[in-house]
């Protein structure tokens, strides 16, 4: 048995909402707790994570699947402590964009995720 990270998921956690009123969200502190408790996620689970999804936040609202590397996932320190973890298993794209964007996005994802994994 094992676990997927969805980056774009915690958004909806208890402890999570707890922390960050809405209005907060876009905040250095909001950031901050958001990726703190994705680390916490990867960190807690170690070796049973065998799936990722990967794209980026919209830092206001918090919205997921935006194209890589135009949110706030903190992608360094997550890929540490994917490495750390001993993750092996696969990154995902999950974008949403539209038909005559997909490509692009997909094509710089991919570009900006070899260069951050280096």
């Amino acid at each position: 048995v094992g676990a997927t990270i969805d980056v774009g998921h915690q958004a909806n956690y208890a402890e999570l909402a707890a922390k960050v009123k809405p209005e907060e969200r876009g905040t250095p502190a909001g950031i901050r707790a958001y990726n703190d408790t994705t680390i916490a996620i990867i960190e807690q689970l170690g070796a049973k994570v065998f799936h990722l999804h990967v794209h980026d936040i919209e830092p206001a609202t918090w919205k997921e699947h935006k194209p890589f590397g135009s949110g706030f996932v903190d992608y360094p320190r997550l890929i540490a402590a994917l490495r750390n973890s001993g993750y092996a298993g696969c990154l995902v794209m999950e974008i949403g964009a539209l038909p005559d964007e997909m490509e692009r996005h997909l094509r710089d994802g991919k570009r900006r995720l070899e260069a951050a994994l280096a």
